[in-house]
């Protein structure tokens, strides 16, 4: 007879997820959600990660100390004047609570910020919910464990209001005196921060959900910057506000303060058109012109503003992507379980300056190693990852995430730890447009040169790199792609794995015949290349070492026929080339996808 009341209890517990479930509805007006819940996008977890998990839509805290951070875009994780509404429920005996003003650290409960207390009936401390913890305490619970209740949280100024259930308990202004009180000089409103939540120990099990933020009118979630001109105090200072700003739904707020301009545009090539459809940027009274997108895929956006038709960064933006002859600011728009920045262990990303004997200068390019390499010592794969016409070696990492798809890969163990090397495949700043060939016949000699004489050696020499051909491998993106073949074929016995990515055997068309002239017969595709490698086209020893050649261009691309007819000059010969037709063009939402899906098919 036992088992009635248990089933019953597990019923009550169903029907209190299931009602806060219920409340999951239309958010208010003006308020913005931080969790959406069902995975930690926008949250980084310090402590033990494995206190926190999600279950029925709540963020779940049970396990030993830990806390998840708000990392978000959502105003840069960074809250001054605001109101936050948390929908909570604690099993008995249970302890937690929700820090504001605070901010990130490795371990330990956060020295920063205050903490407001979620304790119904947690017997060894006595204070209890909706305390403002030893600043302003409640002595007496309102809410009922296994109950859902919200906590309110209201700051503005110096003053933190507490209301639970929508009942105020706490009202509390910071003395013009004040030194943190007993928790120590970190709980003093100082300046902005982020919101946590906390996971007590393990036989206390709070449940997090509905976590949405209205930031307040005089909300500054930057410092003013002084307007151009301005500096130590002198000329006009400029609005608060934020730029680029990333709502939870995706879409994406750009502002510029331009006071004196007549118009203000953006260009940013791989935001769709569709999103930007109807938009328009639109001028305050402030000076502050602003446009917001519709939602967009995750992803990285580079962009300009045109102010007056003269392109300019945002200068509120810190994040920068380098191209061949431009910068560009750059938004992340989060979402994406392949690219986004997560809580696994990271790799690092280096600017590695050698001197290019080939080319008689000093020359850049960029080398991502594993999590791990720095304090082993073992020796790794290669990948040699090529840019396109329009960017360079910077570009992989900077609006490509190549960092972040290997650290996400090796961590679910769907790809092998490896060296990723990105090299400058430009050898001048003169422009290409997408798609493009290398400039001419010499730059692209220029770079095979400088790529089997000075970076291959350099990478061999200083990184602990499995100097094989089944351990090495080579891929790239439009121009890249064609420097790859132009580079992988010739020396097929250096590569056991080849990538193409929106390209081909690029500059094989037959040229236009000059005005007035008769058209010469159109030669084969690629007939001056195939005859030019003819020897290794047809090594069967060496084709039957090259374990994958991996070919994709989206349905939309300029090249397809481009893509087509070099996967049928190589099949031809003999090779058995993989080709996926994707959606899309010749766009970076398409190359992210190239790369998280072709690198787990490397050394395996």
């Amino acid at each position: 007879m036992r088992l009635l009341p248990i089933l019953l209890a597990a019923a009550l517990q169903q029907g209190a997820l299931a009602a806060g479930s219920a409340q999951q509805g239309a958010i208010e007006p003006g308020w913005t959600e931080l969790f959406n819940g069902t995975d930690l996008t926008g949250w980084k977890i310090s402590g033990n990660v494995a206190t926190f998990k999600i279950v029925d839509g709540a963020l779940v805290a049970n396990g030993p100390p830990a806390h998840a951070f708000y990392d978000g875009p959502f105003r840069n994780h960074a809250f001054r004047n605001f109101e936050l509404k948390v929908d909570v429920m604690a099993k008995n005996n249970s302890n937690g609570g929700i820090y504001v003003l605070t901010e990130w650290q490795d371990t330990g409960f956060p020295r920063k910020g205050f903490e407001i207390q979620v304790n119904n009936t947690y017997a060894r401390d006595p204070v209890k919910t909706g305390s403002l913890y030893h600043v302003q305490d409640v002595t007496e619970a309102i809410p009922k464990d296994d109950e859902w209740f919200t906590e309110h949280i209201i700051v503005r100024g110096n003053n933190i209001k507490v209301l639970v259930n929508e009942k105020q308990v706490v009202d509390w202004t910071q003395p013009a005196d004040w030194t943190g009180g007993r928790e120590g000089p970190g709980r003093a409103i100082t300046g902005p921060g982020t919101i946590a939540l906390q996971g007590h120990d393990p036989n206390s099990t709070v449940y997090y959900k509905n976590i949405r933020i209205k930031p307040l009118e005089d909300q500054a979630p930057a410092p003013a910057a002084p307007a151009p001109g301005g500096r130590g105090g002198q000329g006009p200072q400029a609005p608060a506000f934020t730029s680029p700003e990333v709502s939870t739904d995706r879409r994406v707020t750009f502002r510029l303060y331009a006071p004196e301009a007549t118009s203000v545009s953006i260009r940013a090539g791989d935001i769709p058109a569709a999103a930007r459809e109807g938009t328009q940027f639109t001028k305050r009274e402030n000076g502050v012109w602003e446009m917001t997108t519709a939602a967009l895929e995750p992803g990285a956006y580079r962009y300009v503003y045109l102010l007056n038709g003269v392109g300019v960064m945002d200068p509120r933006n810190t994040a920068i992507s380098e191209s061949n002859t431009t910068a560009w600011s750059v938004v992340t728009v989060p979402g994406s379980d392949t690219y986004d920045t997560k809580n696994v262990p990271h790799g690092a990303v280096a600017s590695v300056y050698y001197q290019s004997t080939a080319l008689g200068r000093t020359r850049r390019m960029h080398v991502y190693t594993p999590p791990g390499y720095e304090t082993s010592t073992a020796k790794y794969p290669v990948f040699y990852l090529l840019h396109g016409a329009g960017d360079c070696d910077d570009s992989w990492t900077s609006v490509g995430r190549a960092n972040f798809i290997l650290d996400n890969l090796i961590a679910a163990k769907k790809a092998k730890p490896m060296i990723v090397v990105m090299p400058a495949g430009h050898t001048t700043t003169a422009p290409t447009g997408r798609g493009a060939a290398a400039p001419s016949a010499q730059a692209r000699d220029e770079f095979t040169a400088d790529f089997l004489t000075d970076i291959l050696p350099y990478v061999q020499k200083h990184y602990r790199v499995i100097p094989d051909r089944a351990h090495r491998a080579i891929a790239g993106l439009s121009m890249g792609g064609s420097q790859t073949l132009n580079i992988g074929i010739p020396n097929l016995d250096k590569f056991a794995y080849v990538g193409v990515y929106s390209s081909g055997l690029l500059g094989s068309r037959p040229a236009p015949a000059a005005p007035g002239a008769a058209p010469a017969p159109a030669a084969p595709f690629g007939s001056a290349w195939e005859q030019q490698n003819v020897a290794m086209l047809d090594n069967a020893a060496m084709r039957k070492g090259l374990k994958l050649f991996w070919f994709s261009t989206g349905a939309e691309d300029g090249l397809m026929p481009t893509t087509k007819s070099t996967v049928e000059l190589f099949s031809k010969h003999g090779f058995a080339p993989v080709f996926k037709e994707s959606p899309g063009g010749h766009t970076w939402l398409n190359w992210r996808n190239y790369l998280a899906e072709f690198t787990p098919q490397l050394f395996q």
